[in-house]
């Protein structure tokens, strides 16, 4: 059962990717550097119980409707996918503007977009521990971009249970 839900999630990754419509104006990351997509929030010395996996993230990119407001591209839909593991047990997430109802935002909006992706995390976290748990972002690793509107990294989650968790 694991190995299928691997399957459709390495199969909606592709999907979104190879579904996104090239444009003129295909624009590089926004984010320069790996620790860049979650600003100040990489704590190497977080403590918690370990939440590990890789964070794909793809873009649906059109062109600006006004350009004074949006003077870059316009990203209509951001598509999430994140399959997380903790004690071999493997669970897929994603979450993309339509299901969340996110309204489209410029694409210099580098806040809109790690907000977006930590309401992914969050959603990952209670699965495994629950709504009252905290997390901090512990690394991100092998950070690729293909250039033209994907994302690809390791993450490492740890994670506070809140009271009256299980514990381990």
């Amino acid at each position: 059962m694991k190995t299928g839900w691997k399957v459709l999630n390495a199969l909606i990754v592709a999907a979104v990717v190879l579904a996104t419509t090239p444009l003129g104006s295909w624009a590089e990351s926004n984010v320069p550097e790996p620790g860049q997509l979650f600003p100040n929030e990489i704590n190497p010395q977080a403590k918690g119980k370990k939440l590990t996996g890789f964070l794909t993230i793809a873009y649906e990119f059109v062109e600006s409707p006004d350009l004074d407001l949006c003077p870059s591209i316009f990203i209509n839909n951001m598509f999430a996918v994140t399959t997380l593991e903790r004690r071999g047990d493997v669970r897929p997430f994603n979450r993309d503007f339509i299901r969340t109802g996110t309204a489209p935002f410029c694409f210099d909006d580098l806040q809109s977009q790690v907000d977006f992706v930590k309401g992914l995390l969050r959603q990952a976290v209670d699965s495994f521990f629950g709504p009252t748990a905290t997390y901090q972002v512990k690394s991100v690793k092998e950070f690729l971009s293909s250039g033209t509107g994907a994302l690809s990294m390791e993450i490492k989650l740890a994670v506070k249970p809140g009271l009256n968790e299980f514990t381990d």
